[in-house]
């Protein structure tokens, strides 16, 4: 979808990368406050998928979704699964950029496991929209640019590239002061947010979205319509967070049975082929059908419903049903990609 103008008032970025990487301090740099908890322990991590938001340049709202280490093994699976659930709730239905973290050091064959990693889970929509960000700058030996650094190693400048070579570096330690022209994290958060720009509108305005984040929308503004009916008096705020929640708590009981990987695979768009042939085989249904090419889903459901619902409470619970109905028609097909998919990952 077109999600960008000039005037377009809010940017939400999700921050990816390994735990211990500076992905909370780099969403607080982005945020220009200390939103997120960042601890100084290289072992610290963010455990919970977490959003934060500011109202700042120009009047245009960002918010900043902090994921947990999709990709190490820190987190049990029981509990990664669950925070992968929680970001695809946060990010629906279209987020901006996705933001990879990766600190300014050595690239041990570990350290390349965790690019490659990444990179087969990104389908090829998501790089499109991805930039990637570097810590630690001081690392960076005198007068090196964080391009120069990249190019050293074959594997990470390819990942870059995929990345349309957008890069930039902070240091969320060093670089406080604004008296270096380069390092200088005021002036590097200033070219990133540029560069986000740029990319967006090279993307024709659209932003990141496939038919899982759709469909968790449609899910989302359905909830909503049965808090605003069942719960008078909730402001805005407190719709939408109960809404995320129940959304949360019904996706993740929707994608039991599915591998984590693949749940990232669905999200970051490395298993969009294989929904796709999925769909082509037999989901027919309304909901899918309209999510696909990109109708108003739930404004057509809840239309047909409600002819036969007494109140607005019943109309707007039997649209939540259809709808979750036919996510997990949709994701059933996705369990069943599984093995093929790790296959392909293996």
């Amino acid at each position: 979808p077109n999600c960008w103008t000039k005037s377009t008032l809010l940017i939400k970025l999700v921050i990816l990368g390994k735990t211990g990487s500076g992905k909370s301090s780099s969403g607080n740099l982005i945020l220009g406050e200390p939103k997120f908890k960042a601890a100084s322990s290289p072992n610290s991590t963010t455990h919970k998928c977490e959003t934060r938001s500011v109202e700042k340049r120009n009047g245009r709202k960002i918010t900043v979704v902090d994921t947990p280490g999709f990709y190490d093994t820190q987190v049990s699976d029981e509990n990664l699964k669950a925070e992968v659930v929680r970001c695809i709730t946060e990010c629906a239905p279209d987020p901006h950029a996705f933001i990879v973290v990766m600190k300014v050091e050595t690239f041990t064959e570990q350290e390349l496991a965790i690019v490659k990693k990444i990179e087969d889970s990104f389908g090829e929509e998501a790089f499109k929209h991805a930039v990637v960000l570097f810590t630690h700058g001081d690392q960076l030996d005198e007068k090196v640019k964080i391009e120069e650094f990249v190019e050293k190693n074959e594997k990470l400048r390819r990942f870059v590239e995929r990345c349309g070579n957008r890069c930039h570096v902070v240091d969320n330690r060093y670089w406080k002061s604004n008296e270096h022209e380069y390092k200088n994290n005021t002036v590097q958060v200033e070219e990133l947010m540029k560069t986000i720009e740029q990319m967006v509108e090279q993307n024709g305005g659209g932003c990141y979205t496939n038919e899982l984040l759709k469909m968790v929308e449609e899910a989302k503004q359905a909830e909503m319509a049965i808090i605003r009916a069942t719960n008078e008096g909730l402001s805005e705020e407190e719709v939408t967070r109960e809404a995320k929640q129940q959304t949360w708590k019904k996706l993740l009981k929707c994608f039991a049975g599915v591998s984590t990987g693949l749940i990232i695979g669905a999200l970051l768009g490395a298993v969009v082929g294989l929904v796709q042939e999925l769909i082509t085989l037999g989901i027919k249904s309304k909901v899918i059908k309209g999510v696909v090419e990109g109708g108003a889903i739930g404004a057509t459901i809840g239309y047909v419903v409600s002819d036969q619902a007494e109140t607005a409470g019943e109309a707007a619970k039997q649209t939540a049903a259809k709808i979750w109905e036919n996510i997990k028609d949709f994701i059933s097909k996705i369990r069943k990609s599984d093995h093929r998919y790790e296959l392909l990952n293996n």
